[in-house]
């Protein structure tokens, strides 16, 4: 049985590094079409640009960097550039440089400093309802460099690229921006076929052996439902992911603590990270079985979290992302601890009762 055991987990950390391996080292897109900005890195200034009323130049250095600055909550700093669209491209690849300093957010989350890619429809109005955001940042960050791949549908006329301080407070530094249409990548798409059929086969091997076993109780069923809410989550497509996003955000503004819908690490689905494995790991330390068991349980659930996280890679427009696993790490180890103090205070009570007894 234990030989079993190890056999799968080494067959899961296996097929984990080759799939990070490869994914890593291939590139899924490729460019098919010329730059769509103008005066993409700002070295004729702005003349290619519209701007707002605010605080915007372009410092010359090596390379050129656009520096946007805003002393009100109130109003909107920004530069944007329009370009038509329709039934030109499917796929857009938006790449841009970002650094940010004390950037303090407006009164909803997403007032930040923010690189976005807007649809526009036929009436010139925009479409906020699928996916437009490269990054959205607040404090102080170093230059990171953000890609994202939008797919665009055929109601779409135009997109507007827009670099923008969205009534915060603060600046923000962004260089190297670019814009291309792009296709997929027919090897990238065959490999990824191969690697999906090679999990599924694997995964179908694990769960026929443990059906064997398995017996129909409330422990086994929980289980069994957490554990398909959280591949159901790391399997959904980066626009399902937005969708759900979208959808969960107002009732979080309302109910989460200011500090939190401002923070990216306790963002909705961090904290649904957090929060179903917290749940998976307490059904496991609740279930019967020695205590040994139930620790050998809590690698395989460290396990799953990292290969829910490896198998974004399979999925389209997702990554995996470390915060996401951490955020599965916080909410395992807060249940752990939890489990410790209580299972800790029990045994208190019972020597104390033995001693009253005695």
């Amino acid at each position: 049985m234990s030989e079993c055991i190890n056999i799968k987990v080494i067959g899961v950390l296996f097929l984990c590094a080759i799939t990070m391996m490869f994914f890593n080292i291939q590139e899924q897109y490729t460019v098919n079409g010329p730059e769509l900005l103008e005066d993409s890195v700002f070295c004729c200034g702005l003349q290619e640009w519209e701007k707002s009323s605010g605080d915007i130049l372009v410092i010359a250095e090596k390379t050129p960097i656009l520096q946007i600055e805003s002393n009100s909550h109130k109003k909107v700093v920004s530069v944007s550039q329009l370009f038509h669209v329709r039934q030109k491209f499917q796929l857009l690849k938006f790449t841009g440089d970002l650094k940010t300093k004390n950037v303090e957010s407006g009164s909803k989350p997403w007032e930040e400093a923010r690189l976005i890619l807007t649809r526009l429809d036929d009436n010139g109005d925009p479409i906020y309802t699928v996916p437009h955001v490269l990054v959205s940042r607040h404090g102080s960050t170093g230059w990171e460099r953000f890609t994202r791949v939008f797919r665009l549908g055929k109601q779409e006329a135009d997109v507007r690229i827009t670099v923008q301080l969205l009534k915060a407070t603060g600046v923000m530094w962004v260089r190297n921006l670019s814009v291309t249409p792009v296709a997929e990548n027919s090897a990238y798409e065959f490999y990824r076929q191969i690697f999906v059929l090679i999990w599924a086969v694997f995964v179908l091997f694990i769960l026929i052996d443990w059906l064997r076993t398995y017996r129909v109780t409330s422990y086994h069923i929980k289980l069994a439902l957490i554990i398909v809410i959280i591949m159901t989550g790391a399997l959904m497509t980066q626009d399902m992911r937005s969708s759900f996003y979208s959808a969960i955000q107002p009732v979080y503004i309302e109910y989460a603590p200011a500090s939190w819908v401002v923070s990216e690490v306790l963002s909705p689905l961090r904290v649904a990270h957090f929060l179903m494995f917290a749940l998976l790991t307490l059904i496991i330390l609740s279930g019967n079985g020695n205590n040994n068991k139930k620790v050998t349980n809590l690698w395989f659930i460290l396990l799953l979290a990292m290969t829910t996280e490896v198998l974004q890679f399979l999925v389209d427009g997702r990554n995996p992302r470390m915060l996401d696993f951490f955020s599965d790490v916080a909410g395992i180890l807060t249940s752990l601890s939890l489990w410790v103090i209580w299972y800790i205070m029990c045994i208190s009570v019972v020597r104390v009762r033995r001693r009253l007894y005695d």
